[in-house]
């Protein structure tokens, strides 16, 4: 599709843009709601907090993480926001990359340092939940806690890992 704008005022030529329409707006509204949350963790913590958030613990979630992942962990603390994790079996891979402990530095000439352990959280971590937090999503809450990563703010997550799908039933004890 091509638009032609017109300038204002009669201020030269028109200008045409080619558009091409997206089949599905939701990935660049959800990208603009990470962005603004970012910016307002940015302010509050005067660019001292990194953000994540990660809204599933499937492929998209797992990119999402990992997009994100190397920028937001170089700051000294780090809120994980799992509010609306719709799950997923990725879990793990997530809590093994918060777990990590900074053990050294590489320390080239003319470069930024790097973590030894890679993309290792630099101080302390948060994890964010709601209600909409479930399944795989409920995981890194519970992992959060049992391996004391840091506290779980926010509000009650709805408790549930196993079942969403439909595939799993209840049966009696044999």
């Amino acid at each position: 599709m091509e638009l032609t704008f017109s300038p204002a005022e009669g201020v030269g030529p028109p200008r045409r843009v080619a558009v091409v329409p997206l089949v599905d707006e939701r990935p660049l509204r959800y990208q603009d709601w990470v962005a603004k949350r970012r910016a307002v963790v940015r302010e509050l913590s005067g660019g001292r907090c990194g953000y994540l958030h990660i809204p599933d613990m499937g492929g998209s979630g797992w990119a999402q993480f990992n997009r994100d992942l190397r920028m937001e962990v170089s700051r000294p603390a780090l809120i994980v926001d799992v509010r609306g994790n719709a799950g997923g079996h990725i879990s793990e891979l997530v809590v093994e990359t918060l777990s990590r402990t900074i053990l050294g530095w590489d320390l080239t000439r003319d470069a930024q340092p790097v973590s030894y352990t890679s993309n290792a959280p630099r101080g302390p971590v948060v994890a964010l939940a709601d209600e909409a937090t479930s399944s795989d999503g409920d995981m890194i809450t519970a992992a959060f806690k049992l391996l004391k990563l840091g506290p779980v703010v926010g509000q009650r997550t709805w408790g549930g890992v196993v079942g969403m799908t439909g595939r799993h039933e209840l049966g009696t004890a044999r």
